[in-house]
């Protein structure tokens, strides 16, 4: 018999001395589920991918025609980069296929009033679409 951190013996019963003060509706939950932590990470990726998809836009662009550029007759793109907006294309792709992914996840393990709803990932969804919708009307050089 060895002895257990709180002074009896681990084969004899009696209080639970792992637990203590931890409510019992809570003891369940003292690890946390792979389920939410997934759902974290995937909204993460799915931000930065967004991020990196802003800054691609910026740099796929037409360069803009200020009154100086035409002033001194500098020659600008007028045209999307081709090249980097077929990889915006294919990031938001991605990442309308990781919001609805994450979106079904949390419907599937959804179960408490006070779940998380990730309304986050609705609206990554969404915005990856819009974007998805409106880089079908770009014209590209």
């Amino acid at each position: 018999m060895s002895h257990s951190a709180g002074g009896g013996f681990d084969d004899q019963p009696g209080p639970d001395h792992h637990h203590q003060g931890v409510p019992p509706q809570d003891r369940r939950q003292l690890s946390e589920p792979l389920w939410p932590s997934l759902l974290r990470w995937l909204s993460v990726i799915g931000w930065l991918l967004m991020a990196a998809v802003l800054i691609m836009v910026h740099d796929a662009r037409p360069e803009m025609s200020t009154g100086l550029v035409r002033y001194w007759g500098i020659e600008i793109r007028t045209h999307w980069r081709a090249d980097l907006t077929a990889i915006i294309e294919l990031l938001l792709w991605c990442n309308a296929g990781v919001s609805l992914l994450a979106v079904v996840i949390n419907r599937l393990r959804l179960r408490r009033k006070d779940d998380n709803r990730y309304y986050n990932l609705w609206l990554l969804g969404a915005l990856s679409t819009a974007l998805l919708l409106l880089f079908q009307n770009v014209v590209v050089g």
